[in-house]
């Protein structure tokens, strides 16, 4: 999640969207008073080295410092021990929550995500769930298709894959969606015409993070069969209508 005061803009992340790309990108051009929550350690390191680590999101900004000089300092196999101090402000913290603690000074700002077809957020999701301990030390995540097809059945039958439901991180105060969305499916251009509002003229490439299986490509239809699609179409069926994503 970034609050940005300068921009007057509140990004909302999501799960399983490319959000950390975006929050590198805006982190580089956020002020000294914005607040900029913590995110997976080895993708903090990459977002310093573009002048944008994680600031103000907790009561104390000496520790917030000293979080990221020990990033700096620890080796990649140690990265996951290193933990943040406590946050007020938190990774995926839904609009309501933001607002109920900053809406007399940002209940006017602009607030941005990013979706993407129910179908890829999923799995995406499972080859996260199956290989982040990989990734978290510095590899892929990448699972192979017998590992990732019964982990989507299994998720789908016991519902945890609404994890990747983002929807109700979006609603605000009064209960409606209306957020500026900009999509997976062309994020780059998105962002730009976005970053443009702002006044910025972006023109870099999006930073890859958490870089995985290329889940739009893949046919849902080819891991499986039409009850688990059922399901998904009935648990997702709020985001395919308001994102405009088509059920098969």
């Amino acid at each position: 999640m970034i609050l940005s005061h300068l921009h007057r803009c509140i990004f909302i992340k999501g799960v399983k969207v490319a959000g950390t790309s975006i929050e590198i990108a805006l982190s580089g051009f956020c002020g000294p008073d914005d607040i900029i929550t913590p995110i997976t350690p080895i993708d903090e390191l990459q977002r310093l080295t573009m002048n944008g680590g994680a600031r103000n999101y907790s009561e104390d900004p000496a520790a917030e410092a000293e979080y990221l000089k020990k990033l700096q300092r620890t080796t990649i196999a140690d990265l996951p021990r290193v933990a943040h101090p406590p946050a007020v402000y938190f990774n995926h913290m839904p609009l309501r929550d933001v607002l109920h603690l900053r809406s007399s000074v940002a209940l006017d700002y602009r607030v941005v995500c990013v979706e993407r077809n129910p179908y890829a957020k999923i799995i995406s999701w499972a080859n996260y769930k199956l290989s982040f301990s990989s990734y978290d030390t510095g590899g892929e995540m990448r699972s192979n298709r017998d590992e990732l097809k019964n982990y989507l059945e299994s998720a789908i039958d016991d519902r945890s894959v609404v994890a990747v439901k983002n929807i109700e991180r979006y609603r605000g105060l009064n209960g409606r969606v209306s957020a500026h969305v900009m999509r997976f499916e062309h994020l780059t251009a998105d962002f730009r015409e976005f970053a443009l509002e702002l006044g910025i003229d972006y023109q870099q490439p999006l930073p890859h993070a958490k870089k995985g299986i290329s889940a739009n490509s893949i046919d849902p239809r080819d891991l499986l069969g039409r009850r688990h699609i059922t399901l998904i179409n009935a648990l997702f069926a709020e985001e395919f209508e308001t994102f405009h994503y088509q059920r098969i």
